[in-house]
């Protein structure tokens, strides 16, 4: 195994030479630019209508000018304590005669309206009302979700007592925006590893080099190794590409102000402590696990299947299950393990999965678990390559 760090070095470059890759990469790159960029290409128009059943447009905005009217109304109210001071101005606001695409306290409008459920009358709420009404739904959401324990309740219970009430609104555009293209990303890199590492194995089988590989001195443990090391690698720079394009440009448009703002700002129904920030890190890290993680799948299939087209098709299969497939929370233990799946886990609703992993003694929420649960995937499938890998001279032929 000595050899192991020149032999990852080559297995990098060999990955480096498939055309297919490099073809793959430079989607996913257009794509994640696309949807972190999506919103400057849409043109908004504001259309009343008059005595008459005549309608007329009043207003025409761009994305560009859109979002720098929001960032202008958003950073004008960073740091203010969301208490009846600032209730009655958006209220104040809301009901003016002249209505505008982007209102001055919209941000504010929005959090309250959601919480009311899009009830007009929310533009009159107070703060004790609002405070109120978000707790009572949070306690529903608890009662009502099927399979949940006392325990899970009561642990919850004691999570969301640490919020702090009243809540304060920071600016935070970059890093919400990055949290709302998680999910995207997240299948971008999936299928990455879906298309590019299907036949790191295969197509040594199917081109017979492998028995030259399998009689050379390090042709067996060492460079099995060094593809699932290169490949695992492969999906984690993977994460790290597309996360970086999405921070880029988040933070080239919108400021890096806002980590530490409370995350229900953008997902008022996470009923814990946190920050936009560390949510956006969480999947960030999660997502270079999963990357590995898939990757190391896509190259035990490879070596089992021995076809990059059977791969690909099993893994774009698993994705598209994972995407229009839902399992109803009443079966409590299939439906939370289905859960657990990168594409459905690594988007910003599993903040907000009340179901818990007992361990220990204690909880960990489905996010934290994933975190140990991937690497240890990852350990477990690399036994089952090799496994495969060091038979294949014997079964193979």
């Amino acid at each position: 195994m000595k050899n192991l760090g020149t032999l990852t070095v080559y297995e990098w470059k060999k990955l480096g030479r498939r055309k297919i890759l490099w073809a793959a990469l430079g989607a996913a790159v257009v794509v994640e630019i696309l949807v972190n960029c999506i919103f400057l290409m849409e043109n908004r128009e504001l259309i009343v209508t008059d005595e008459n059943g005549r309608s007329s447009v009043v207003e025409s905005l761009g994305g560009y000018e859109k979002m720098m009217l929001e960032q202008a109304n958003a950073r004008a109210l960073d740091g203010r304590v969301m208490d009846d001071v600032l209730f009655g101005e958006m209220a104040a606001s809301r009901m003016q005669e002249e209505r505008h695409i982007v209102m001055e306290y919209d941000e504010i409008y929005f959090m309250v309206s959601d919480v009311y459920r899009g009830d007009s009358r929310a533009v009159f709420a107070d703060a004790a009302g609002f405070y109120e009404k978000w707790q009572e739904l949070m306690e529903q959401n608890l009662r009502e979700m099927p399979g949940l324990t006392e325990g899970e309740r009561a642990w919850w219970k004691a999570k969301r007592e640490e919020i702090e009430v009243p809540f304060t609104y920071r600016y935070a555009y970059s890093w919400q925006r990055i949290l709302q293209c998680a999910a995207a990303t997240t299948l971008l890199v999936m299928l990455l590893n879906a298309v590019c590492l299907s036949g790191v194995f295969a197509d040594e089988h199917v081109r017979r080099t492998d028995q030259l590989i399998l009689c050379t001195q390090n042709g067996r443990l060492p460079v099995y190794a060094a593809k699932i090391i290169a490949g695992g690698l492969f999906g984690a720079a993977c994460a790290l590409l597309l996360y970086g394009i999405s921070f880029a440009i988040s933070f080239a448009l919108y400021g890096t102000e806002g980590y530490g703002a409370m995350v229900q700002q953008q997902i008022l129904w996470i009923p814990s402590p946190m920050t936009v920030g560390s949510a956006v890190m969480t999947l960030f890290g999660l997502t270079l696990l999963a990357g590995a993680l898939e990757a190391v799948l896509a190259m035990v299939l490879s070596e089992r299947l021995g076809s990059s087209v059977a791969v690909m098709a099993v893994l774009v299969s698993m994705i598209l299950i994972n995407l229009l497939v839902s399992l109803p929370a009443k079966w409590r233990v299939l439906s939370q393990i289905y859960e657990l799946f990168p594409v459905r886990l690594l988007s910003d609703g599993s903040f907000y999965d009340c179901r818990l992993v007992p361990l220990f003694g204690g909880y960990l929420t489905n996010v934290r678990f994933a975190a140990l649960l991937y690497p240890a995937l990852a350990i477990l499938l690399a036994f089952v390559g090799k496994r495969s890998y060091l038979r294949y001279q014997v079964t193979g032929r």
